[in-house]
């Protein structure tokens, strides 16, 4: 929802992606993130916004004998574009939404292990 309200204000990313794909292949491309990087139990997602000049990636990967999902982000940004009230409110809000984007992501993905676990011991 929130991507989406950007986009309409600011263009960031082709609209005709809106449904997440159940699988990513390399150099798939949903909303602004493109794959990257794909190997069995991790996938890492770039994304350059070239008229912003902002860019970053977000990693994903598991741990099958943890049972854990792991994830990062990173933004890489001039430091003359982070000064200010609106900038750096930006950043703030750009951590808070990985995060909860992230975390949610992760929680479903550890649930989806765990179910198909027990369907697998049945």
């Amino acid at each position: 929802m929130l991507l989406n309200t950007m986009n309409k204000l600011l263009s960031l990313y082709p609209t005709n992606a809106t449904t997440l794909p159940s699988v990513f292949n390399m150099r798939d491309q949903y909303l602004h993130w493109k794959v990257t990087s794909l190997a069995p139990s991790e996938i890492i997602l770039s994304y350059n916004i070239e008229r912003l000049s902002f860019r970053g990636a977000t990693m994903l990967s598991f741990d099958p004998s943890l049972r854990k999902v792991y994830h990062g982000n990173c933004i890489d940004v001039n430091n003359e574009k982070m000064k200010g009230f609106i900038p750096e409110l930006a950043i703030q809000m750009h951590v808070k939404y990985a995060e909860l984007l992230l975390n949610d992501m992760v929680e479903d993905l550890e649930k989806l292990a765990i179910a198909e676990e027990v369907k697998q011991k049945v």
